[in-house]
């Protein structure tokens, strides 16, 4: 619709981002979200709303399956993800849980693209999967364990990516069902959280992600 294509617009990272482009564009990304949310609780679940979350969510799968991942198409697939997985968190309760999670299974074309491309759509796309229902989430679980934040090819960026990532582990581990155990995934996430990261890139919200790896273990 309108709305998706006016903030698809205005939310799009420019071609070659820089790490201050990165922050300033997140802090108006997160005033979005806020506006969203709001929306989103007086509009409900609409034909409208679910065609604002699929539409540009689909054209994207469409075209990363069908062109060179190139930094471009990695662009405008990073801003998708970021509204789809907006959309997604907004899902009014009342609704049930958002489907659009399990687009990202099919999209592990985007572990092709260049950096500092794969890195920011690895972020958006396991947020993303944070939004799955109870029963897609170990599959979205394992997912988001092979791309994780410390795996970026820029360590620069790990200060605006790490703790995403932790907090996108930690929602969706909290939605698997009272019944589910996985041991083997509950190891690589402990693994993840006590990994030490190299002193260089070191940041205020290291400790913070950390603690959010090892709640999502419980």
């Amino acid at each position: 619709g309108i709305l998706s294509k006016e903030l698809l617009d205005l939310m799009r990272l420019p071609l070659e981002p820089s790490i201050v482009a990165l922050r300033s564009l997140s802090e108006i990304r997160a005033v979005a979200q806020g506006a969203l949310a709001r929306w989103a609780s007086l509009v409900g679940v609409t034909p409208a709303w679910q065609e604002a979350m699929w539409a540009p969510l689909r054209q994207i799968g469409r075209r990363l399956l069908g062109a060179p991942l190139t930094a471009e198409l990695a662009r405008e697939a990073e801003v998708v993800l970021w509204l789809s997985w907006t959309l997604a968190a907004s899902w009014p309760e009342s609704a049930g849980t958002a489907p659009a999670a399990a687009a990202v299974l099919e999209l592990s074309i985007i572990d092709t693209a260049p950096e500092p491309w794969r890195s920011l759509l690895w972020s958006s796309a396991c947020s993303l999967a944070s939004t799955g229902p109870e029963e897609t989430c170990p599959s979205l679980i394992e997912w988001m364990l092979q791309r994780p934040a410390n795996a970026t090819g820029r360590q620069d960026l790990l200060p605006l990516l790490e703790l995403p990532y932790a907090e996108a582990l930690e929602t969706i581990c909290r939605q698997l069902p009272k019944n589910v155990s996985n041991e083997q995934a509950a190891e690589r996430v402990l693994s993840l959280a006590l990994t030490q990261t190299p002193g260089a890139v070191l940041h205020e919200d290291s400790a913070k992600a950390r603690s959010l790896l090892l709640r999502a273990m419980r």
